[in-house]
């Protein structure tokens, strides 16, 4: 995979189905969850692996 690559994310929230565009920035397998972020990395916002629906 590539970090820093443009992802459509869908991930559940409150019971319901949220979908973001975003850029990866990590993948961490061993605490399972994904960092993501804006464009230029000011806004991060972490992911467990468990809430995740589809990433495009």
């Amino acid at each position: 995979y590539t970090t820093h690559q443009l992802a459509m994310i869908s991930y559940f929230k409150n019971g319901t189905i949220h979908s973001i565009a975003a850029y990866i920035k990590r993948i961490d397998t061993l605490k399972r969850y994904i960092t993501i972020s804006n464009e230029n990395g000011s806004q991060t916002m972490q992911l467990e692996f468990a809430v995740l629906c589809h990433i495009e």
